[in-house]
């Protein structure tokens, strides 16, 4: 059996400064960069260092920082592709509309009741979240359901706009 271990989300404020006194030794637009990056990460930990680590090499490698964060979530997406498209191979149709529907909405939060209309019976939504749980790809806080991954989710987008 497999344990996740969700790790909570640091406040923007705490990480803003962090990320914007580090990315001040090799740009001037710390302060964008590194509010470009919690944009997409909300503060979780281990997507924000991916994504730092990221935006910090294409920096270093280029001295055009222009877009550089969206660069850096497109490599991003581009080297997890196939573990995506391996773990959307084992989602049934309901997951895929309920993770759709979820990776579409600009907060990405949904209750199995508020959302029963758009994705099926709450009984439905609620066992698809739960299994979407059991896969670490959903987590449950105290406003209800949200993806984990910021660029899964991104990777839903783009895949679903081809």
């Amino acid at each position: 059996m497999e344990f996740f271990f969700h790790l909570k989300k640091i406040e923007k404020k705490h990480f803003e400064k962090y990320l914007s006194e580090k990315f001040a030794d090799i740009t001037d637009e710390a302060d964008k960069i590194a509010n470009d990056i919690l944009d997409i990460t909300e503060g979780h930990p281990y997507y924000t260092q991916q994504l730092a680590y990221y935006t910090w090499n294409l920096i270093d490698e280029n001295s055009e920082n222009q877009n550089i964060v969206i660069k850096a979530v497109d490599e991003i997406i581009y080297l997890h592709d196939h573990d995506y498209e391996r773990l959307w191979a084992t989602f049934n149709q309901t997951d895929k509309q309920t993770i759709t529907f979820m990776a579409l909405r600009n907060d990405s939060k949904i209750s199995p009741l508020s959302h029963q209309a758009d994705i099926g019976p709450a009984s439905t939504v609620y066992s698809s979240l739960k299994r979407l749980m059991i896969t670490g790809c959903v987590i449950k806080t105290n406003n209800g359901y949200e993806l984990d991954d910021p660029f899964f989710k991104r990777w839903i987008i783009q895949r679903r706009n081809m």
